[in-house]
């Protein structure tokens, strides 16, 4: 017999095939696709950034290695522990602090010394009890200048770390141009060939400060103590009175000729001016690793949230900028051993550009992505040899002082000064083809001048320069001996 089994299934509902392909909600088939998208996206960001981090820090290392061959120093440590070693007593920014801290610019009525500058003759002749009192209450720091000028080595590190020039400095530049300008009224010309000669020091000595700053403050005091050369108006007596004037002190021979030598001896300024370029170029460089190290809440004072999106997106802009300007830090000091300032400006690379879209998606945030208008570097260059320019013409100067007292007239070309009172003709640091130090006669002055930054002679040529930089004026440099008899 056959036996039959009943199986009792539960079959579910048969599903059609439209139901099956019906898709999931639009939002979410989006959601999943957007949120892949953002990952990539993401990654590709991290990716990107890493990159421009490693690029941006290898340039900067490849820029520092040069930078230290060329400067043949490691670090900024290097450069003050060698200062700092130096002997208080053979260190002349010791006896310059003193100078400094006892320095009195104001008399006790409120007269300043900076007050002479406006109207000489007229102080020194009205006010002549309080001319005398700043100068006798300044007699102590006059000896403490003098007596720098004869100290071997100077090193500011020492005595005023971190603190570049100033005010202070420029203070000291009036006092000695108010001392100098006073004998040059009472006729003590061996006194003024001493001011001057410590003034050329006190410069050199503000210049050997490890800054640009310092370079800066030093040519502009060398420019104020120069001018009391060319206030001379051909008066210099040397080691005799003239007729009359019985109360004259006359220079000595020796002293003018020491100061004409110190005068052209430039070697001090370079070495200074490079130290400068190489110290800043080393301190900028550990500017931004302590940026790195420290974060920029540390470097600049400001809130920690600033740390985070200072990492991801301003750090390798610091880094670009400062490889950029260690680069030209290099440019500037190797272009201070050019003779000349068309040569020394061809080493300085062009910094004047305008804004690019390219480089500011590469450079986002970075100072040099919005473009530049003027290069401050060809400019700090450009007044040492304005500096050197003016030392050379008051050296040429003094020479044709000593000419004229010698022969009763003013030499009618300046070579006739070569082998008796100058080794050679001093250079213009501006002429594009290596020419002297241009004269021109004019009725009752001599003047001594250089081409200025332009190279165009404008005394004696009718091409007039353009003023395209505004850094450089307009114009030759002009250094003016009154005096000359028609």
């Amino acid at each position: 017999m056959t036996e039959i089994r009943l199986e009792h299934r539960i079959t579910e509902p048969a599903v059609g095939d439209s139901e099956l392909e019906q898709p999931d909600p639009v939002r979410f088939w989006w959601l999943k696709r957007l949120a892949v998208c953002g990952c990539l996206i993401l990654l590709s960001l991290v990716v990107l950034r890493l990159i421009w981090g490693s690029v941006a820090n290898l340039r900067l290392e490849r820029t520092m290695e040069s930078f230290r061959e060329s400067s043949q120093l490691s670090s900024l440590h290097e450069i003050y522990a060698k200062l700092d070693l130096m002997a208080a007593e053979d260190n002349a920014a010791f006896l310059l602090e003193q100078a400094i801290s006892q320095l009195v610019f104001v008399s006790s009525s409120g007269l300043s010394i900076g007050e002479f500058e406006f109207d000489t003759e007229i102080l020194l002749q009205e006010r002549e009890s309080e001319a005398e009192e700043l100068h006798r209450a300044n007699e102590h720091t006059l000896n403490l200048i003098r007596r720098a000028r004869f100290k071997s080595k100077v090193a500011w590190s020492a005595r005023l770390p971190g603190i570049p020039p100033g005010a202070s400095q420029r203070n000291i530049a009036r006092l000695l141009w108010f001392v100098g300008t006073r004998q040059r009224f009472e006729g003590d010309h061996q006194g003024m060939i001493q001011t001057v000669h410590d003034g050329m020091s006190f410069c050199e000595s503000v210049a050997a400060h490890p800054s640009v700053l310092s370079s800066l403050t030093a040519w502009a005091c060398d420019g104020l103590v120069l001018s009391l050369v060319e206030e001379l108006n051909s008066d210099l007596s040397i080691e005799f009175a003239l007729p009359g004037q019985t109360n004259f002190r006359p220079a000595k021979r020796a002293d003018v000729i020491r100061l004409i030598d110190a005068l052209l001896d430039e070697e001090a300024f370079n070495r200074s001016f490079q130290n400068a370029y190489h110290a800043e170029g080393f301190q900028y460089f550990e500017f931004v690793e302590n940026l790195d190290e420290l974060g920029v809440s540390v470097a600049y004072g400001v809130s920690q949230l600033q740390d985070f999106p200072f990492r991801i997106f301003s750090q390798p802009c610091h880094v670009l900028d400062a490889a950029r300007i260690v680069h030209m830090h290099e440019c500037a000091a190797k272009a201070t051993l050019e003779p000349d300032w068309p040569r020394a400006k061809a080493r300085i690379p062009d910094m004047v550009k305008s804004y690019s879209l390219l480089r500011s998606f590469s450079r986002p945030l970075s100072f040099d992505s919005f473009g530049m208008k003027r290069n401050p570097y060809t400019a700090c260059v450009s007044q040492m040899y304005r500096a050197y320019a003016k030392r050379r013409m008051a050296a040429i100067a003094l020479a044709i002082y000593l000419y004229r007292l010698d022969h009763g007239v003013w030499p009618k070309t300046l070579g006739m000064l070569v082998s008796t009172y100058l080794e050679e003709l001093p250079r213009d640091p501006f002429d594009p083809d290596g020419d002297a130090i241009r004269s021109q006669l004019q009725p009752t002055s001599l003047l001594l001048y250089s081409v200025g930054e332009y190279g165009i002679d404008s005394l004696e040529s009718e091409l007039k320069p353009i003023q395209i930089d505004p850094d450089f004026p307009v114009g030759d440099i002009v250094f003016t001996l009154r005096g000359r008899k028609p």
